[in-house]
């Protein structure tokens, strides 16, 4: 995917010299070039009649450019994700599930004025579900979810250096 975006003062007749000249200077800066090129592939396999696996992943880097020298916002941002499933039926009702997500992303800003904001993001998610249908009229459903995100900046120039968040969720469904 690419995108060429060009920003210009439209009736420069409307404004004064001085006005019109800082009005087209400010949407130059607005000026960008954002090219994103991605990768992605799934498997699934059934090796089993009462089992189902899955994997899934995929890479993506975007390249954003500003042909200003006034602007200072160009970075690359690279990410990875992958997914693992595995789902297993004990009998006509009951399965269980089990799922695990990482996410991982990396900021860099070309520019020394902003390099200070370089950052890895990793979020790990860890999810099991578990699915009980008695009959078509009586089910539950039971999912627990602990995701751990942790971001760590590349320099120590700010007075934040990292930060951890983790979450937990259960879910009860009857």
């Amino acid at each position: 995917l690419e995108r060429d975006e060009k920003h210009e003062l439209r009736d420069e007749t409307t404004y004064s010299r001085a006005d019109a000249a800082f009005f087209a200077d400010n949407e130059d800066r607005k000026n960008n070039h954002s090219r994103r090129t991605s990768l992605a592939s799934s498997l699934q396999a059934v090796p089993w009649i009462s089992d189902t696996l899955s994997v899934s992943a995929s890479g993506s880097i975007l390249r954003y450019d500003t042909p200003s020298s006034r602007n200072d916002d160009d970075r690359d941002e690279l990410w990875y994700i992958t997914s693992l499933a595995a789902r297993h039926r004990f009998s006509r009702q009951f399965a269980a599930q089990l799922l695990v997500d990482v996410s991982l992303t990396h900021l860099v800003y070309l520019h020394a004025s902003q390099s200070s904001n370089n950052a890895w993001n990793r979020i790990l998610r860890l999810s099991p579900r578990f699915e009980y249908a008695a009959d078509s009229s009586l089910s539950t459903l039971n999912a627990f979810e602990v995701l751990a995100n942790y971001t760590a900046y590349d320099f120590d120039a700010s007075s934040t250096e990292s930060f951890l968040f983790r979450q937990f969720s259960f879910v009860d469904s009857t």
